[in-house]
């Protein structure tokens, strides 16, 4: 809820500047540099009790993406990013015989993203903009589930990006600007291993994705 209202508030000061005289539209001179940062941390807790059972669940994320980019020529950027991400639940099953099964889950993810940005000036501060991308990343995740006995299960895997993304960009001073990015078209690969059974899965295929977690808000810095 938070990030579409974030990018409700950074659409409609966009749509604001756009009333600004049509001609004096943003352009992102060649030469310039961008550098960027998005940033978001979460907490969160769940509670819910279903037919005898209670079931408690707690929740951490953290991720940060820096990257940074030069227009080879007006409007154009080409650039370099950066990610990691770390997520970390707790969770307690407990039936009506009071049985309780526990599991802890942890994993981390780093990528790497080569980008290309085209910027569509629509007034002195407001820009749309179309970026593709190519995006690597590695995942490893370890649970760890107690039901009596305790087993842990590794996962690693490796996932592939090929796509573009739409968004806006902002400013709010004449170097600061807000940016956003929602939505990604695109294809992905993926192959999954997993220890305890040397099982490898691998999956592929072509994706639209309008969903809250391909909603990227950031802050950029352009000199």
């Amino acid at each position: 809820m938070k990030k579409v209202l974030f990018f409700t508030t950074v659409l409609f000061v966009g749509l604001l500047n756009a009333q600004d005289d049509t001609n004096d539209k943003l352009t992102i001179e060649k030469g310039m540099w961008n550098l960027s940062s998005n940033f978001s941390v979460g907490f969160n807790n769940t509670e819910s009790a279903t037919l005898g059972t209670t079931t408690d669940n707690d929740f951490f994320t953290l991720s940060v993406s820096p990257a940074a980019g030069y227009a080879i020529r007006n409007n154009v950027l080409i650039g370099l990013g950066l990610g990691y991400s770390y997520q970390k639940s707790d969770s307690t099953f407990e039936n009506a015989v009071l049985e309780i099964r526990e599991s802890e889950f942890s994993g981390t993810t780093f990528s790497i993203y080569p980008f290309i940005r085209r910027y569509f000036g629509l007034s002195k501060n407001f820009a749309l903009f179309i970026q593709g991308e190519g995006r690597y990343g590695r995942a490893t995740n370890e649970q760890q589930v107690s039901d009596g006995t305790i087993r842990t299960i590794e996962t690693a895997s490796d996932n592939l990006f090929f796509g573009v993304r739409p968004g806006l960009t902002v400013f709010v001073s004449k170097n600061f600007a807000l940016e956003t990015s929602f939505g990604a078209l695109g294809y992905n690969w993926s192959e999954v291993n997993r220890d305890d059974t040397d099982e490898k899965t691998t999956s592929n295929g072509f994706s639209f994705d309008l969903s809250s977690t391909e909603l990227i808000l950031g802050l950029s810095y352009y000199f």
